[in-house]
């Protein structure tokens, strides 16, 4: 008897309580050694073959570390020793350290969603747990725009890195972005963390050199020391030390890479470690980086903080710095295009399981996605002349929301349902793992009489301990949506006080 194959269907169609079809249980399989692909040579018994599919669940704890603190710690920490000097050493430090603190708690409110539904791979599928359809639309809209001005960001940032490495020999701005675009482009291709989880330790290592450099010739130089103020400066305007705590807080926007870092986790219970490693690492390095370089460097301290050092330590530093420059904005960009592909043939093509499949037409739909996308950024790059600000003001709503917003909602939505994580579950005539199927038919019951303005609704029935979850989500909400207004208002007083008059975009300037 032949066995019945089942259709292809989107995460939310699977529901209804039914267990999946079983696939013919001599379908063989052999891994490439070190490819992270699998094949299938055989069909599924009825005559139809199945096109051999990437395996992503290949990264363990430490590659998805790695990962984690390339995708975080990157541009962001270039950054912060200008936002302490317009908070003061005292502030500066402490606002950096409950940041470390919040963000380390909306990971794990994000580590815990994923695990009690496994079928939730990004934000956007979140975002339809919490508030059904314009939860998702709304929750994808803000990944998907904050990760192409990310994108976007990272070529700026190639062509100054070029720009002050080349000196006064030959400099063209527009140049050096179309190689930053070129570079990054090809890095992109391919599909997997795995593939870009050893560039992702040489781009840790580059930003720690590099720092280290400017760091080290900053505080020999000493140029501004005795020039830091331990209270916050007296001549600061609120627009700039909003824009200070905006920018610390996006500078631990990791979240982005949370929910696709777990699915391709050979074991997903260990993002906790991850997590936890990823955080202390972060923290640490920005807490010293800020205030030391602030501390030596003094009021003037510039922003990236590597253009503080002498001029050839600064060439020096951004050169050892490219890597972690290119990677941070591939890792971006892998995000970004991940998503699109899986929306392209689950949505449009209405295939889902194509989407990952060794074959032309997905590599031909992924080539496309990856070549738009970073065309889109290289374009944003060149054509705006409030770049800095507008990427500060997108950072400030759609880092915000990714960051605070959305994982405080995840966490009250499980105080109303439980935290209990879904058991793996396998079909004992295949082994194919139904783990997904459970997870949605799990969310399906739940959402049967739910509306997403419950979420704010006190649990009265729950424990005492998830009453006091619940009570923490909504100070995380709050201070969300107060971070929200900061960096939007600072970030809208500095265009405003910027002039174009010697812009033009895609020059050499």
């Amino acid at each position: 008897m032949e066995a019945s194959v089942p259709e292809n269907k989107s995460w939310r169609d699977r529901i209804g309580g039914k267990k999946l079809a079983p696939v013919d249980s001599n379908v063989a399989r052999s891994d490439e050694s070190g490819s992270g692909m699998q094949k299938v040579e055989s069909g599924l018994g009825n005559g139809e073959v199945v096109p051999a599919s990437i395996t992503h669940k290949k990264v363990n704890w430490i590659q998805a570390t790695l990962i984690l603190i390339a995708e975080t710690v990157s541009l962001g920490i270039l950054s912060l020793p200008a936002s302490v000097a317009s908070m003061g050493l005292v502030v500066g430090a402490f606002i950096i350290a409950i940041f470390g603190i919040c963000t380390l708690a909306t990971g794990f409110m994000l580590y815990y969603f994923r695990m009690r539904y496994p079928h939730v791979q990004n934000f956007g599928q979140a975002g339809y747990v919490l508030a059904g359809k314009p939860g998702q639309y709304i929750a994808e809209t803000l990944f998907q725009l904050l990760l192409v001005f990310v994108m976007a960001a990272h070529i700026l940032t190639f062509g100054t890195m070029a720009n002050t490495v080349a000196g006064n020999s030959w400099k063209c701005t527009v140049v050096f972005k179309l190689i930053g675009f070129f570079v990054c482009l090809a890095c992109t291709l391919p599909r997997t963390f795995k593939s870009n989880s050893y560039l992702s330790a040489v781009s840790c290592l580059s930003i720690l050199a590099a720092t280290l450099i400017a760091l080290v010739d900053i505080a020999i130089i000493g140029e501004g020391e005795g020039t830091a103020k331990i209270a916050p400066p007296s001549n600061v305007v609120p627009a700039d030390w909003m824009m200070a705590l905006s920018n610390v807080l996006v500078s631990f926007t990791g979240h982005l890479a949370y929910f696709q870092v777990m699915a391709e986790m050979d074991r997903p219970q260990d993002f906790r470690k991850s997590l936890i490693a990823t955080n202390i690492s972060m923290s640490s390095l920005y807490l010293v980086v800020a205030v030391v370089i602030y501390y030596y460097a003094g009021a003037d301290v510039g922003s990236p903080a590597l253009s503080s050092a002498a001029p050839l330590f600064a060439k020096l530093s951004y050169g050892i710095a490219t890597p972690t420059i290119v990677v941070a904005g591939v890792i971006a960009g892998l995000l970004a295009c991940k998503r699109i592909q899986a929306w392209f043939w689950e949505s449009v093509r209405n295939e889902p399981k194509a989407a990952d499949e060794i074959s032309l037409r997905s590599w031909t739909s992924w080539a496309s996605i990856v070549i738009i996308l970073w065309a889109l950024a290289f374009i944003l790059a060149n054509v705006l002349p409030y770049f800095s600000p507008l990427l500060a003001l997108i950072g400030a709503i759609s880092g915000t929301w990714i960051t605070l917003g959305i994982p405080s909602m995840t966490c009250m939505y499980m105080c109303h349902h439980g935290f209990a994580s879904t058991e793996v579950e396998l079909n004992v005539a295949t082994g194919e793992d139904e783990t997904g199927a459970r997870s949605v038919e799990l969310m399906t019951r739940e959402r049967q009489t739910w509306r997403w303005w419950q979420l704010f609704t006190f649990p009265s029935d729950a424990s005492r301990k998830v009453q006091c979850a619940w009570g923490g989500s909504i100070l995380l909400f709050i201070l969300g949506i107060v971070m929200v207004a900061f960096g939007g208002y600072g970030s809208i007083q500095t265009m405003v006080t910027l002039s174009t008059d010697n812009y033009a975009p895609f020059s050499c300037k």
